[in-house]
């Protein structure tokens, strides 16, 4: 069956397939291995076919970047994904360092960027009497969009500041953001965020690692008084 590639460039995905002749769904795992240091191409390939899930973070920022054709969107993404993985402080990119680097992946994009076809701004005198009116008229959606800037600006404030190694409560604490807050934010932007969903699941990990610890606390304060009471129980006997 024949390669369907893209018919236009809107993005850096078809930009990319269209010149490397090669399938979009193939794109994540193509530029993953790419752009990755050379010789941990082999070790990377393995853990690849092996575990993909490793390296979902990698994929979904590759995933964004992918849909851009913006190379200001494109910062913002590398700049996220280098909050991650300062967060990430796992075995496999500490000690073996296999992950996609953002340099190599942000030279890629710009290899490719003049191939791709920008989206055409619309007239902005256009509809003149349109907007006059809308100012005439709370628009509802416009103050709905601002709250949603503003909540997401909180996020990556927290973000960072958890890259760096400081507390969550103190960094919810001054974002103005219940932990609640924080978790639906990250569940709501995590389809244009890439990280958001890995950050989530970490933090809901975390959570029900510490409320079992507290289990297993309780628990050995139980058993140590029945231990107690049983050593009585034979003294007395």
């Amino acid at each position: 069956m024949a390669t369907q590639l893209p018919t236009s460039n809107s993005s850096f995905r078809d930009a990319y397939c269209s010149h490397r002749r090669c399938k979009p769904e193939d794109f994540e795992t193509k530029v993953f291995l790419q752009t990755i240091q050379p010789f941990r191409f082999l070790p990377a390939l393995f853990f690849l076919l092996i575990h993909r899930r490793l390296f979902a973070m990698d994929l979904e920022t590759i995933r964004s970047v992918g849909k851009s054709s913006d190379s200001k969107d494109v910062s913002r993404i590398l700049e996220e994904f280098s909050n991650y993985n300062r967060l990430e402080r796992g075995r496999r990119r500490g000690v073996l360092k296999i992950r996609t680097s953002g340099t190599r992946l942000m030279a890629l994009y710009t290899r490719y960027e003049p191939m791709i076809t920008k989206p055409i701004v619309d007239n902005p005198l256009a509809g003149v009497g349109a907007i006059s009116q809308s100012k005439a008229t709370p628009n509802v959606t416009q103050h709905t969009s601002i709250q949603s800037s503003a909540r997401l600006r909180k996020i990556r404030q927290v973000i960072s500041g958890l890259s760096s190694g400081r507390s969550i409560t103190e960094l919810l604490t001054e974002a103005e953001l219940t932990e609640a807050g924080f978790m639906d934010g990250l569940a709501a932007n995590s389809e244009n965020n890439p990280g958001f969903a890995w950050l989530r699941d970490q933090i809901l990990l975390r959570s029900r690692l510490e409320s079992a610890l507290r289990e297993v606390s309780e628990l050995e304060k139980t058993v140590a008084s029945q231990s107690r009471e049983l050593a009585k129980i034979r003294d007395h006997a």
